[in-house]
C-alpha cells in the first residue's frame, strides 16, 4: 500500500460530498443530499483478497440516492490508485461487476490517481469477440493535473481543495525537509483563514500532518509554530495530546488499531466508528486498554 492510500480513504469518508463537488460535479449535482449517504465498503466480502480471483476488494463504496426517481438507489465505488497500473481498467470493471452482482443495483465507479507519474491513463475497459462487445468508461481523477490549478485550489472554500494542495506539496517536497516545513506551515496558516468548522479543521490538519511528515528537529519547530497560531487566533482546535500525536502519526495509528481489535471482539457499527473518529489521543488509549478485557461495548465506552 502506498503511503497516501490510507489518508485518502479517510478523506473520502470525512468529505464525501465535497470530494464529489470538486472531482465529479455531475455526481454531486445528481445525488439527493436530503437522503442518507451510507459508507458500504464494510459490507463487501472478506477477506480483502478474494481467494477465487486474487483481486482485492474495492477501496471505498457508498450507497447514495439520485434525485431523478423515487427508487434511485445507486452505489458509488471509489478506487485510490497510487502507482501506474496497466491493468486498472480490468480491475475497475471487475470491482464494478462484483459490486453490482452483490447488491443488485447500478454502480458508478471512479478512480483517484494519486501517484506523481504523468503517464497516459487508460480509463476504459473493452472486450470484443465474435460480434460481442462489453465496455465500461470510468472517470479517472489525475491529481497531478491540479498542479496547474493551485491558485484556484488556494482560493476555494472546498476543504478537499486544501487536501489536494497538501498532497501536491508532499510529492514536490519529498526529501526536502526545509522546503516541506516552510510550505506545510504556510498551508496551516492558510487553513486558519478558512471558514471551516472545528471538525473540518481538525480533519484537514490530520491529513496534511499525516502525509507531510518531518524529521525530529523541524517537527518540533512546527509544533511550536502551531501552538503560537492557536494562541494568535484564540482557537483551541488542537489539544496538546493531539498535536503530539498528529506530528508522528500516532493518532491515526491508534484509531486504526482500536477499531481493528474491537472488530475482532464486537460488532463495530457506523456509530461506533464515528465515536472513535471523534475521540482524542488520550481517550483512545483508555478505550484500547478496556477493549482487551471488556465483555461488551458498553464496558469499553463507560464513563
Amino acid at each position: 500500500m502506498n503511503e497516501y492510500d490510507s489518508p485518502w480513504k479517510h478523506v473520502c469518508d470525512d468529505f464525501f460530498s465535497d470530494l464529489l463537488s470538486l472531482f465529479l460535479p455531475p455526481a454531486f449535482r445528481g445525488v439527493d443530499w436530503t437522503k442518507p449517504v451510507t459508507c458500504a465498503d464494510k459490507e463487501l466480502p472478506k477477506p480483502d483478497v478474494d481467494n477465487a480471483t486474487g483481486l482485492r476488494i474495492a477501496d471505498k463504496l457508498y450507497r447514495v440516492y439520485a434525485k431523478e426517481a423515487d427508487d434511485a438507489l445507486y452505489y458509488l465505488h471509489i478506487e485510490i490508485q497510487s502507482q501506474p497500473d496497466p491493468e486498472l481498467p480490468d480491475r475497475m470493471a471487475e470491482y464494478n461487476f462484483r459490486i453490482k452482482d452483490k447488491f443488485k443495483r447500478p454502480v458508478i465507479s471512479m478512480a483517484i490517481l494519486d501517484h506523481p507519474e504523468k503517464e497516459p491513463v487508460d480509463n476504459e475497459y473493452l472486450f470484443e469477440k465474435w460480434t460481442f462487445s462489453l465496455s465500461m468508461r470510468f472517470p479517472a481523477i489525475k491529481l497531478w493535473e491540479y498542479k496547474n490549478q493551485k491558485d484556484r485550489l488556494w482560493d476555494s472554500p472546498n476543504p478537499v481543495a486544501v487536501v489536494v494542495l497538501a498532497h501536491l506539496i508532499a510529492q514536490d517536497t519529498s526529501g526536502l525537509p526545509r522546503q516541506r516545513f516552510t510550505e506545510k506551515l504556510a498551508l496551516v496558516r492558510h487553513l486558519y483563514q478558512k471558514p471551516f468548522s472545528e471538525k473540518q479543521f481538525v480533519q484537514i490538519f490530520r491529513f496534511l500532518d499525516w502525509i507531510l511528515t518531518l524529521p525530529d528537529e523541524p517537527k518540533e519547530r512546527f509544533k511550536t509554530e502551531c501552538a503560537k497560531l492557536e494562541g494568535a487566533h484564540d482557537m483551541t482546535f488542537l489539544s496538546t495530546y493531539e498535536l503530539d500525536a498528529l506530528n508522528d502519526g500516532k493518532l491515526q495509528e491508534r484509531r486504526h488499531n482500536l477499531t481493528k481489535v474491537m472488530a475482532h471482539r464486537f460488532t463495530v457499527t457506523d456509530t461506533v466508528r464515528q465515536t472513535i473518529d471523534n475521540a482524542d489521543f488520550e481517550q483512545l488509549g483508555i478505550w484500547f486498554d478496556r477493549v482487551l478485557v471488556a465483555n461488551n461495548l458498553e464496558e469499553v465506552f463507560a464513563g
